[in-house]
């Protein structure tokens, strides 16, 4: 190829590349991958400090290349509050356009949910998402197959059970295997045989409905009720009306840290797909940063825990028990809850009585559930070591250590010390003995919540029943919470007050405006990353691939009869319909490719492609198109370009000089580029449709190929000068920052002269 002159059309045209996007005000919000530390905003590119911004702060954006240094590479220039101007590091920013979220992501849309599913019921997964077994008998072996959560099945009978499972479906999955589960585990709104005779021999069922109706109950609530009502007609339910949006709840609940869930027992597709918990492009997922292997729920899951259908069988209904005292709860109860936690003889060894004891003296004082508390006290402390400071072992606060002091509910054990942070509390109230500690959590609970009407395991969970404010006044960030204090509140009155399950239970169950028709479904299980990682025309990368742009139109030869299409998915595990090889037979072909990912959610991406007779006399040599887009080049480099300059930019003005043209940009691993700024090693290969050529980023000074030119850059000069390294290829025509043909200290002055603003090495 030629060398051409670099003309003064061509620097006009450089420059408004450079400044392409730096006019456009985006938004944006503040990003926090690793912890929960603000965003410190300075008057200027590492300036003095002005304020600092929460995660999920939303901000405008002025200026997303408004400079670099060696604390941060690229700062944004922003907007925040009302009206205030400052600086921050855009690594902590994310701009909000870049993050669309579709019905394809596992959020909560209404909708999905207003019409009635094609089969009886589908499994429902409660305190974690392990596949069921589904066995030869009610309670037997396994017959080697399992179901998963919010899978479709078919109920062909009902068997009776005893102790903790009631009764038994026998179901047939999608797969077409049959076989027994434990009833709680299919949400359905089909009457067993058992409630279908009880209504048959007794009561109306419809007039039980109308009574159910009376006490504002919504219809979809109605079969899951008559079902529990036909196995216990002492039990007494009422409707509690809740004057919020069930939509707008979902949204609440699911704010960044309200609702988390435990990774070891869940599946990723209940985990968020926020830009704070999931990196979409590396399909990775982020603990909450103060709660290591616990995971921001999504809003599906939200929505699913937070329904109240989810809760109407016969077991997980007691998470709308009452939980003031009951005296049928006895110390022997109480022992059975938490005789399993071996650690209590070592904590009461210096003090009369034990924890069971306690805890009935305890509960009766301040008016709440023995059971309540026990099984709150097993679902926080289970599995801690006897040296753990909440059982009285040593911790250290202002540089003293202290002991012998408890916390049996976590009471206040949040944020990075937060132990540290619960044995404050412990000592603030005196909880220096056992019972302290239990009476002070009791009376805690019971004065908080209990008594401002958070007085079910379920209200205390989700924040909706108060009457001064809403959702931020949760006992438990687990979302799963009050499910799982349930599974032990009900085992235990199975195996211990079987008789106390035939007196008139009252459970108090909400109910929210604009709710789905039908209950929402236990999410599915798998990963929920649908996304592509490449679209490839013929081994080619599309022009302007992004995986969240589902859109694109490529124009080919008039005489093109098909094309070969290959899509790679971020997730291997996600399934792709659409590609190989598609016949193009019109002037215009619509091609669709769908991306199913493991857990079952579809992503379409379209393809337009448009047939052109007259694609030979169009195409221009790349030559000419490198000429029309404000560079400097030569046979093996693009150069002139500076520090912070925007690789979209470039991609979009090598479309603009011809429609067949078109523009490639790959780091040096050969990893694509579509965003970003460029970096000297990065690659430029130019397509006009019929011929391509490869071009090396050469920025002058950005010596270590990080895209910013700093001090490091010149301690790279010396390394080589010293004989620690060896400079070659693109990096060592960079290290010529004077561009006197030799690489030397002078090079080095050359950078510090950059930095001080005294020169610019790519002008």
């Amino acid at each position: 190829m030629k060398k051409v002159p670099y003309i003064l059309v061509a620097i006009l045209l450089f420059l408004l590349f450079v400044n392409f996007t730096s006019a456009d005000v985006k938004k944006a919000v503040v990003y926090c991958p690793d912890n929960n530390d603000p965003l410190n905003v300075r008057d200027g590119v590492g300036g003095k400090l002005l304020t600092a911004l929460s995660c999920n702060t939303e901000v405008k954006v002025l200026d997303q290349n408004a400079g670099s240094n060696s604390s941060c590479s690229k700062w944004y220039k922003i907007e925040y509050g009302s009206g205030s101007v400052g600086y921050a590091c855009g690594d902590y920013l994310r701009v909000i356009e870049e993050v669309k979220l579709t019905g394809s992501d596992n959020i909560y849309i209404k909708e999905n949910y207003d019409n009635p599913l094609s089969s009886d019921g589908f499994m429902a997964c409660y305190e974690d998402t392990t596949d069921v077994s589904l066995r030869k008998s009610p309670g037997g072996t396994s017959t080697g197959n399992k179901v998963s959560c919010g899978e479709k099945v078919k109920i062909n009978s009902v068997s009776e059970g005893s102790g903790t499972c009631g009764y038994y479906y026998n179901i047939t999955d999608s797969k077409g295997n049959s076989g027994y589960v434990c009833g709680y585990y299919v949400n359905t709104t089909k009457l067993s045989t058992t409630a279908t005779n009880y209504y048959n021999n007794n009561e109306s069922l419809e007039e039980y409905y109308s009574t159910l109706r009376s006490k504002g109950f919504p219809d979809s609530y109605l079969p899951y009720l008559a079902e529990i009502h036909a196995r216990h007609p002492n039990w007494v339910f009422n409707a509690e009306t809740i004057n919020l949006d069930f939509n707008d709840i979902v949204l609440n609940e699911n704010a960044y840290g309200r609702s988390l869930l435990q990774g070891v027992s869940f599946s990723q597709n209940y985990y968020s797909m926020d830009i704070n918990t999931y990196d979409i492009l590396n399909d990775t997922f982020r603990y909450y940063p103060t709660e290591i292997g616990w995971y921001d729920a999504s809003s599906e899951a939200v929505a699913y825990y937070l329904d109240p259908r989810t809760y109407l069988n016969e077991k997980y209904i007691f998470a709308f028990e009452s939980l003031n005292f009951n005296s049928s709860h006895t110390k022997e109860i109480i022992e059975k809850i938490l005789s399993s936690q071996t650690f209590w003889p070592t904590v009461y060894k210096n003090f009369e009585g034990s924890v069971y004891e306690d805890i009935i003296t305890a509960t009766k004082e301040v008016d709440i559930s023995s059971i309540h508390i026990a099984s709150r006290i097993k679902q926080e402390i289970t599995g801690i070591s006897t040296t753990d400071p909440r059982l009285g072992g040593e911790f250290t606060y202002n540089n003293q250590t202290y002991s012998n002091y408890y916390n049996f509910f976590n009471i206040k054990v949040y944020g990075d010390n937060k132990i540290v942070n619960g044995m404050i509390y412990a000592m603030e109230n005196d909880w220096s003995t056992p019972f302290k500690a239990i009476y002070g959590g009791a009376n805690f609970i019971s004065e908080e919540y209990v008594k401002v009407n958070q007085d079910t395991m379920y209200y205390q969970k989700f924040d909706v029943s108060t009457s001064n404010g809403h959702y931020d006044h949760q006992y438990m960030q687990n979302l799963a919470a009050a499910i799982q204090e349930t599974n032990t509140t009900y085992n235990t009155y199975v195996n211990n007050l079987n008789d106390y399950l035939d007196t008139a239970i009252v459970f108090t169950i909400p109910v929210y405006q604009n709710m789905s028709a039908y209950a929402v479904v236990s999410p599915s299980i798998g990963n929920p990353n649908n996304y592509l990682k490449e679209i490839k025309i013929n081994d080619k990368v599309i022009n302007n691939f992004a995986y969240d742009e589902y859109s694109y139109e490529i124009t080919v030869s008039y005489n093109t009869t098909s094309i070969n299409i290959g899509a790679t998915p971020i997730n291997n595990k996600a399934t792709i319909k659409g590609s190989g090889v598609v016949p193009i037979t019109n002037e215009e072909t619509t091609i669709t490719l769908s991306v199913t990912s493991e857990s079952g959610r579809t992503r379409n991406y379209v393809i337009n492609v448009l047939r052109d007779k007259n694609e030979e006399e169009n195409t221009v040599e790349i030559e000419y198109i490198l000429n029309n887009i404000g560079i400097k080049y030569n046979d093996n480099y693009i150069y002139g370009i500076s520090e912070n300059t925007d690789i979209k930019s470039l991609i979009e003005n090598v479309s603009k000089v011809n429609n067949y043209a078109s523009a490639t940009v790959k780091d040096k691993d050969n990893n694509i580029k579509t965003s970003g700024t460029f970096k000297t090693g990065d690659k430029v290969i130019i397509n006009n449709s019929k011929d391509e050529e490869q071009f090396t980023i050469l920025i002058y000074g950005d010596i270590n190929g990080d895209g910013a030119i700093n001090k490091d850059d010149c301690l790279a000069i010396l390394r080589h000068l010293n004989g620690y390294t060896t400079l070659t290829d693109v990096y060592g025509v960079s290290a010529d920052a004077n561009k006197d043909g030799k690489i030397d200290k002078d090079d080095c002055l050359a950078i510090l002269r950059h930095l001080n603003g005294y020169t610019d090495l790519n002008k």
